[in-house]
Order: C-alpha cells, then structure tokens, then sequence
C-alpha cells in the first residue's frame, strides 16, 4: 500500500520516497486490485487481477506489457479478463409503465456492451427514485419475472450479458413533505419517521433492538447491507404505501 490508501489494508506499508530511495527504475506493485500507474519517477504501477474476483472490480482487468531500455520504463496495458463486471443504477423518477422500464434496462446494457470492447458483462441494476412504478415493483413474483425475461433477452445478444441482480431500490411516487403537513395517521406516521432518522443514535438502537430476535435466528453472515436510517426510510416508505392504497 504505497501512501497508505485508505480504501485498502494497509499491507507492506512505504511512500514513493521509499521506492524513489531504492534507485528502480520500474516497481510492479501487487495485492492492490485496481490497475493504474501511480508514480512517473519511478515508474510504479499496480496491475491490478487479471479478472474481476466480484462486483466490486469493475472495468477492465489484465497486466502491463513493460519494456525498459536506457531511456526508462514504458508499460502498455493488455486486458485478460474473459467477462466484466458492472454495477448500474436507474433512475426510475421518471418512468410511467414496465416498457419504459424495459427499454431503460436495454438502453443500459446497449452503452454497457459497446463499451465492453467484445467481452461479455455480468451486470448488477439498481432501480432508485420515487417511482410510479414502486407499488407495482414490490408486488409478490413481479420483479422476478421481469428479471427472467430481460435476462434471456440480453443472454441472446453478442456479446452475452448476465443481469446477475435487479434490484427495486425505488420508493413511493408520493409528496412525503406534504404527507408530513397531514393530520391524520399518514402524516403522524411521516412526521415520526422524520425523527427517528434524523436522531442517528437512536435510530441505531431501535434497529438493532428490533432486529435482535430475528438475526438472532441466522446462521453465520448477520448483516443486512443497510444503515438504520435506511431501514427506517423503507419502512416508513412501505407504510405510506399501504396507507395510501385506495383499498
């Protein structure tokens, strides 16, 4: 970890100085997976893996070609990776019906596969906003279904894609601030959230002693990927839909 990166362990520690002190005229740096130069003098550059491990390494992945001769050091990037992988997000705000959905997703994986230079991409979707469509996306089999179908539609491209993940992180197409200026339950409801969200150390508490009985229950893995806040967010978000259902 040359200048102790804080994204990284902090694994065989120095500073560029050292590498400068050690008179190289070319370091290969490893355990870091993003690829990149990061010094001209000396040249040292991480080559990152020569394949994506997960969905946290997007983007092309390979090794350096280097050639050294008295004028210096000088590497070319060559990709190895046999797939990418990518992570996207969609805004639904302003998406009325599924095809306009569908064709978002197509549109995606269209930019997503001209830039993949031939190689096929597993491909992670987020769905965020406040969406016209969250009611319909949250009904039971509804986003499977969609999932399988756009799945077998992008498998039959060149080259293939994987939609490995879609994932609904939109919320209610409604106006939560003038929810919150209602008197009735919708509003108290709104109103309260509000402040358990914003009370950052009581909302840590509430959720983990609500949560507590059914993690309690799992094995191995515990956690759930989301802050109290947004747990907070959700539900109150799920309330505000069901109180605003016309049944």
């Amino acid at each position: 970890n040359v200048g102790g990166l804080a994204a990284w362990d902090n694994y065989a520690p120095c500073t560029i100085e050292d590498l400068r002190g050690a008179g190289m005229d070319y370091w290969a740096l490893g355990h870091i997976h993003v690829p990149g130069r990061i010094s001209d003098n000396p040249v040292a550059v991480y080559s990152g893996s020569t394949q994506g491990l997960n969905p946290t390494e997007e983007g092309p992945r390979g090794c350096f070609v280097v050639e050294l001769d008295g004028d210096g050091a000088r590497e070319e990037f060559i990709e190895t990776a046999s797939i990418r992988w990518k992570n996207v997000e969609i805004n639904a705000a302003d998406l009325i019906d599924f095809e306009e959905l569908r064709a978002a997703v197509t549109e995606i994986c269209d930019v997503a596969r001209s830039e993949s230079c031939g190689r096929p991409v597993v491909l992670r979707i987020d769905l965020a906003g406040r969406s016209a469509l969250h009611a319909d996306l949250n009904r039971p089999g509804v986003l499977s279904d969609l999932l399988t179908d756009l799945r077998e539609e992008q498998l039959g491209a060149e080259p293939w894609f994987w939609i490995d993940r879609l994932r609904d992180r939109t919320r209610p197409h409604v106006d939560l601030e003038a929810v919150a200026r209602e008197e009735g339950l919708r509003g108290d409801l709104v109103r309260l959230a509000a402040r358990w969200v914003e009370d950052a150390d009581g909302a840590n508490a509430m959720v983990d002693e609500l949560l507590a009985p059914v993690l309690g229950q799992l094995p191995g893995q515990r956690k759930h990927g989301l802050s109290p806040q947004q747990i907070l967010q959700q539900a109150c978000d799920l309330c505000v839909d069901r109180l605003s259902e016309d049944d």
